[in-house]
């Protein structure tokens, strides 16, 4: 049975999850440096969720 807070919390997480790995790509691109800070920052998120998604680090 579905769970709409769930689904709800998945969804949200995938919606940031797709603008840090924009953010990623733009610092890629400007070829400047690249930390936590400002990728939470260009991604909208706070870092805790970079922290968490240790896959969105490497």
């Amino acid at each position: 049975m579905p769970n709409p807070m769930i689904d709800g919390k998945r969804a949200d997480s995938a919606r940031r999850r797709e603008r840090v790995l924009k953010a990623i790509n733009a610092a890629v691109a400007g070829g400047g440096d690249i930390t936590v800070s400002g990728l939470a920052r260009s991604a909208r998120v706070d870092r805790t969720f970079l922290y968490r998604h240790r896959d969105l680090l490497e």
